[in-house]
């Protein structure tokens, strides 16, 4: 049944419709019933529950793994930096040494 918003003639024939009609109204209870049975019974919480917590863990593994990654380029790059800094400073040194 469709009831459309701002329209409440909309929703009192869906309304209507079912008082005037048993079998239809017996037929959208029965699959209410059953959909209900079957997306809201204990052993599928637990189910969700759990896929819930497995996602959350391995979300809170893979930004750990990511943020351990990072760290380690950024020593790298510092690392490369320092050497490449150290290199030069010898360089000039002895630049400096064979013209004294």
């Amino acid at each position: 049944m469709k009831a459309y918003c701002g329209n409440p003639n909309s929703f009192a024939d869906s309304i209507l419709e079912l008082l005037y009609d048993p079998k239809l109204c017996m037929e959208i209870t029965k699959k209410a019933k059953n959909k209900v049975r079957n997306q809201y019974n204990w052993s599928k919480i637990a189910q969700d529950t759990h896929f819930t917590y497995q996602k959350a863990i391995c979300q809170s593994v893979a930004e750990k793994q990511k943020r351990e990654l990072e760290q380690e380029r950024a020593r790298k790059t510092k690392k490369a930096k320092n050497t490449e800094s150290e290199i030069t400073n010898l360089l000039s040194f002895k630049k400096r040494q064979a013209y004294a």
